[in-house]
């Protein structure tokens, strides 16, 4: 999708999806730890339930 010599410039690291879930998570979910809003699916991606 884009260049990777422009990714990496950047600093996007493999995680960077997962860290940005779990900063999302820890701002909207009552308990971060026990997600109710944004459910990890394995092999797969994420969920969003609404409210």
């Amino acid at each position: 999708m884009w260049p990777e010599d422009k990714i990496f410039e950047r600093g996007v690291r493999d995680d960077s999806l997962a860290q940005l879930v779990r900063r999302l998570r820890e701002k909207i979910e009552p308990d971060p730890a026990s997600p109710k809003f944004i459910h990890t699916v394995p092999g797969r991606g994420y969920r969003f339930l609404s409210p």
